[in-house]
């Protein structure tokens, strides 16, 4: 592909050449899904149907969606991935917070999820129609063409992955708050979310240009280092799933710039995470003091701390049996697949309902996320990004009390939340129809939307925050995604004002193109307009 079409390439023009990608995965899904069914049948028969019921729905969606005719930021599939994921993998590995679970609160699990499923598909159905497609975006790059088009894409990457790490390390150093204004210490959660968009945005980037195999070996090294130096200051408060977004940036831009799998890139950084994740609890343990984590620690003390944190995991590693480490009895360390685990939450609230413990919240975790929008700057005693998921944790017993949500984080996910507001049969289905519609509204906004755009600039951002949402309750998803759409838009805004330096006449234009005739993404770029809609006949 040109420079120049690759200028212009658009969300839709994406999908369209991934259709046959997502086909093929749909197909080895479903053959995976059966291999696993046959391992619950032989261990645990009575768990079969509760497996079936998030696996197959799953593998459904993704097949439907790679043969749909209206395709653009896939979306769908990656939430139908994600539940199939956190939700039959605990019954696979036979994760031991089963053991205390009743058979038929497995099934019932298995039945909220395909109700979540289902809503999910008729919502997107409902939202992605051609009447909300657009024209293209209105803030799209101009880039240049040629090998102008290469330096430029590389400087943006290098730039934004330079201000994130400039981020890290004076956050480190404590010369973010030296620099800011005692007035505007409240805006620090804005600027850490626009540090972390910058890392997201140049790690996507940067993996489309490497899997076009564009980047020269020096700035392909500089990349990785760049992406490697991020990725362990973004963990050094022993919070692994803040490292997550960095992966799956990089591992997205290596998709849609090879149009391959980077399985590579994804098997390297899974082994790391789960080796550093089993020694975190001892790590916590000794460096969080008081709610005080390791953001205290100075970049001299990083690498003995890591050092440290490596030789706990390897000890774990290596011994089944429950060491001793230091002078602190430790319990068994946490591999990967025991961490990825949302069926302890959704069968927790399905137990406490069906034995009449408590009563739906009724909505009462939605309607606290207009209030969490407001910056803190603004409202310095502004309720906890949390607070839905303290609400939850607390009304339905799972913490004690105030204090005990502060010092642990039990998170919930989006399936057990709207369980937990309104019931085992409304929640799913209502939840996933409003979260499918909004999908599909923003896949049909896509489809024309160029990549290197603001707007698209903002999918991407959102498609990111969206695919890691896995443990996260409304409040958290809404007001993370909030953040992170301002501070891309206006990181967006800043290089579009400084590359967008030729005229827009110069942008290849389409000819006149009719919609009935013309597959969505070949529709000529504009400047925000929207698309007649068309009846099918």
């Amino acid at each position: 592909m040109s420079s120049q079409q690759n200028a212009s390439l658009t969300f839709g023009m994406v999908a369209a050449r991934m259709g046959g990608l997502a086909k093929v995965s749909a197909s080895f899904l479903f053959l995976a899904c059966i291999a696993g069914l046959a391992v619950v049948t032989s261990h645990h028969p009575e768990w079969a149907v509760g497996y079936s019921l998030i696996t197959f729905p799953a593998c459904a969606i993704v097949w439907l969606w790679s043969g749909s005719r209206l395709k653009g930021l896939p979306l769908l599939p990656v939430l139908a991935v994600q539940q199939m994921i956190i939700f039959s993998l605990p019954i696979l590995v036979e994760n031991p917070t089963l053991t205390w679970v009743r058979d038929t609160t497995v099934t019932a699990a298995g039945m909220a999820a395909a109700l979540f499923l289902g809503g999910l598909l008729a919502g997107r159905m409902m939202g992605c129609t051609h009447g909300g497609l657009t024209r293209g975006a209105r803030w799209r790059l101009n880039l240049a063409h040629g090998d102008d088009f290469v330096r430029r894409s590389i400087g943006i990457c290098f730039v934004l992955l330079g201000v994130a790490l400039l981020f890290q390390i004076s956050n480190r150093t404590g010369l973010t708050y030296k620099l800011l204004p005692s007035s505007l210490h409240g805006a620090y959660p804005v600027i850490r979310s626009m540090a972390h968009s910058a890392t997201m945005l140049g790690g996507f980037l940067g993996g489309v240009i490497i899997g076009e195999g564009r980047m020269p070996s020096v700035f392909k090294l500089l990349y990785w280092l760049a992406i490697t130096l991020n990725g362990f200051l973004s963990i050094a408060d022993v919070l692994i799933s803040a490292g997550s977004s960095i992966v799956a940036a990089v591992s997205l831009g290596l998709l849609f710039g090879s149009r391959r799998i980077p399985w590579k890139f994804i098997f390297i950084a899974f082994v790391i995470i789960g080796f550093f994740n089993q020694g975190k609890f001892v790590i916590r343990n000794r460096y969080w003091k008081d709610d005080q984590t390791s953001a205290s620690r100075t970049m001299a003390q990083l690498p003995a701390f890591f050092l440290e944190w490596a030789q706990v995991s390897f000890y774990y590693l290596t011994r089944e049996e429950t060491p001793v480490y230091g002078n602190a009895a430790l319990d068994k360390g946490q591999s990967i697949l025991e961490r990825v685990d949302n069926l302890q939450n959704l069968t927790f609230v399905l137990d406490v309902l069906e034995q009449g413990r408590k009563q739906p919240l009724q909505g009462q975790t939605y309607t606290l996320i207009p209030k969490l929008l407001v910056p803190r700057f603004l409202w310095p005693d502004k309720p906890r990004t949390h607070q839905g998921q303290i609400l939850l944790n607390l009304y339905f017993g799972r913490q004690s009390d105030i204090e005990a949500t502060e010092k642990t984080y039990i998170a919930w996910g989006l399936l057990p939340e709207a369980i937990g507001n309104f019931g085992r049969f409304w929640g799913p289905l209502l939840v996933g129809i409003a979260l499918g519609w909004l999908v599909g509204r923003l896949e049909a906004w896509s489809v024309n939307t160029q990549l290197f755009s603001v707007e698209g600039i903002m999918m991407i951002v959102f498609f990111l925050m969206a695919s890691l949402s896995y443990e996260m309750v409304a409040s958290v998803l809404v007001t993370a995604t909030f953040q992170s759409l301002v501070s891309s838009f206006v990181g967006g805004m800043i290089i579009y004002q400084w590359f967008n330096t030729a005229s827009e006449r110069t942008m290849p234009q389409a000819g006149p193109a009719s919609v009935s005739n013309h597959s969505p993404s070949e529709l000529p770029p504009g400047r925000g307009s929207r698309v007649p809609q068309v009846r099918s006949r």
